[in-house]
């Protein structure tokens, strides 16, 4: 069917003439912020940091390695999480857990222990091998 008038002119007053909410509707690339790569820096902020897009500055040695730690209390908590859905290997009677396997490199004294377990892990802290002597856990030395 043909128009006698133009749409616009049945859409005087109307605000948005049919194109949904204010700022949203009839527009190119404006209501999305720009096409492209474009605002990593200023209005797409948040995401380009969520999603990692922006690259690290500075100098950082080759050698330098981040260390992955867990703390005592988060580990007795994964052993009783494990231990209730059966997924624990045992060791002499008591569950092993093996923190490298749980994807850390080093075990800190933070917290006590509640459970009774058998450890394997690459760097136990002094006072971390202390509380678990005391609390009855076994430490399972590395096989070389």
């Amino acid at each position: 069917m043909i128009r006698k008038e133009r749409k616009t002119r049945k859409k005087r007053g109307s605000r948005t003439a049919g194109y949904g909410r204010v700022s949203s509707g009839h527009r190119k690339s404006g209501q999305r912020g720009g096409k492209g790569n474009v605002g990593k820096r200023e209005h797409h902020w948040i995401l380009s940091i969520k999603r990692g897009d922006i690259r690290q500055r500075g100098f950082v040695p080759p050698t330098q390695k981040k260390e992955k730690v867990i703390s005592l209390a988060a580990l007795s908590t994964k052993v009783y999480r494990l231990r209730k859905f059966g997924k624990l290997p045992t060791y002499e009677g008591l569950p092993l857990i093996d923190v490298k396997e749980l994807g850390f490199d080093r075990v800190i004294s933070k917290g006590l222990v509640t459970e009774k377990f058998a450890l394997k892990a690459p760097y136990i802290t002094e006072n971390a091998r202390e509380k678990l002597t005391k609390a009855g856990c076994i430490i399972v030395e590395k096989e070389e």
